[in-house]
């Protein structure tokens, strides 16, 4: 590299150094021959327009520069080290935290477009899926950290990692939806509210009705007391806080309607 070959031009100084002594030494016994036999114009070179003056001080800023390489050198050497370690520390990250999005990203597909089973049984993956973000933000807080040192050390290659922080663009997104506020908490309402608008399968509102007919003892509505019997407390006053009122045929105080509501889980009708 640079710095062997600078290394290598430095063991050649000796050499000129002797080089330089020499000519300097021939220069000054022209001017004494010159001088004492009185030779005009002894000391002109008629093959050169370079005097010992002019070598010497050549010599002399080469002598300066050396030093100055040297450092600019060292300088970059440990520039290029830290870049590499840099490339290293992000590439340790995402080599870890890119599969983990990978993962995550086909589990709400998973659980938006092809439920199955039970409501509970939904909403249980969705918290589930809840509380693995918030265990694992701190790790893509890291990964963001070190994407920031390598953006501020002008890095725009890394030869060990396939990941860039492109591919956590969409995580981000979830996460400023999902913890607008960046508490590190995630509600669950807000959560499912944002699950819910990223699932748009057609039968998928479907499924979730016959869900909801099974806890109902297949009644067009259901009740609180049944939600709440039926589903986690959070999930409960999720959906008795959105259903609206049933006002069908058959209907009991406190009835919901959960059909509608299942309908505008799904962008078929407002909530």
């Amino acid at each position: 590299g640079l710095i062997d070959a600078h290394e290598q031009f430095k063991q050649t100084l000796g050499e000129a150094d002797k080089e330089h002594k020499s000519i300097t030494a021939l220069a000054q016994e022209v001017q004494t021959i010159a001088t004492q036999c009185q030779i005009p114009g002894g000391i002109e070179n008629p093959y050169t327009t370079l005097t010992s003056i002019d070598i010497t001080t050549k010599w002399s800023d080469v002598k300066q520069m050396i030093p100055k390489r040297d450092q600019v050198l060292q300088t970059e050497l440990m520039r290029q080290q830290s870049n590499e370690r840099l490339r290293r520390k992000f590439a340790e990250k995402a080599n870890a935290v890119g599969p983990w999005i990978e993962r995550q990203m086909d589990s709400v597909t998973a659980i938006g477009m092809g439920m199955q089973g039970s409501l509970e049984d939904q909403l249980n993956k969705l918290k589930q899926f809840e509380v693995s973000v918030v265990q694992y933000r701190p790790h893509l807080d890291e990964l963001e950290k070190c994407h920031q040192e390598i953006q501020e050390a002008m890095i725009f290659e890394n030869r060990y990692t396939q990941y860039t922080m492109e591919g956590e663009a969409d995580f981000r997104r979830i996460m400023s939806v999902v913890d607008p506020n960046n508490t590190g908490y995630v509600h669950f309402d807000t959560f499912l509210d944002f699950m819910t608008r990223e699932s748009t399968d057609s039968d998928t509102a479907e499924q979730i009705i016959d869900s909801f007919r099974i806890l109902a003892g297949d009644k067009p509505y259901i009740t609180a007391e049944e939600l709440r019997r039926e589903l986690p407390p959070d999930q409960a006053e999720y959906c008795i806080q959105r259903m609206g009122p049933f006002k069908g045929p058959g209907t009991v105080p406190g009835a919901l309607d959960y059909m509608s509501f299942s309908t505008a889980l799904y962008g078929e009708s407002d909530l």
